[in-house]
């Protein structure tokens, strides 16, 4: 064998083990792809707080004011429908004063809404970590009535219930804590407050309100 044919071989065996070497390589290192990001999901229990703003209107009394609470509720979501259901409560601050006829004649009286309450069901629409949603169930508050002059004094204490209903935006900004802000109404029947010296009856009421709140998500 001459020196070309020596060379020629070597060279070709050369470049044959490098091929090989590349080859065993890329069966060694399989290309993984990376993995796709899970879609949120709104399902489970959660726990939060609110708070927000009053304004009523029950007989010639117009209460308004703030309230804060907290609520909790559950949430199962069917694709991109979420239901739930949701109780909440709040302490409320919300003073009106008008006139009213007493034993000793026509005298201011107060009514101040001191709690609010609901408990309602929850049908939304889900936009990855978004929830549009509607709302309706059970409204209630309650109110204090008092009212004095240098003869009587009027006081007494009264739940009014009803219907509440309305709708929300919550938006998810992390994997367990999400906010919203929503808007209630509540239509609320009359109330009689029999008190140490006469009977005050008020007609229905009627509450709008805007809260703004935070959910942690047990998912």
């Amino acid at each position: 064998m001459n020196i070309v044919s020596k060379t020629f071989c070597a060279s070709f065996l050369a470049a044959a083990g490098i091929a090989h070497q590349a080859s065993a390589a890329d069966i060694a290192r399989p290309t993984v792809a990376p993995l796709a990001a899970l879609p949120f999901s709104w399902s489970g229990l959660y726990l939060g707080g609110h708070g927000g703003f009053a304004s009523g209107s029950v007989s010639s009394w117009n209460p308004q004011g703030g309230f804060a609470g907290g609520q909790a509720g559950y949430n199962y979501q069917l694709g991109t429908w979420v239901f739930g259901v949701e109780g909440d409560g709040a302490w409320a601050s919300m003073p009106s004063s008008a006139s009213v006829i007493t034993p000793s004649g026509p005298r201011s009286a107060t009514v101040t809404t001191t709690s609010l309450a609901t408990i309602r069901g929850r049908v939304g629409f889900a936009a990855g970590n978004w929830l549009f949603y509607g709302t309706a169930g059970g409204g209630w508050a309650q109110n204090g009535l008092s009212a004095s002059s240098a003869l009587v004094n009027v006081s007494g204490n009264k739940w009014q219930s009803g219907w509440a209903g309305g709708a929300g935006i919550e938006w998810a900004f992390l994997p367990n804590w999400s906010a919203k802000f929503e808007y209630i109404h509540y239509g609320l029947g009359g109330g009689t407050y029999p008190t140490s010296a006469t009977v005050v009856k008020t007609g229905s009421y009627e509450i709008d309100t805007v809260k703004v709140g935070i959910n942690y998500l047990f998912h």
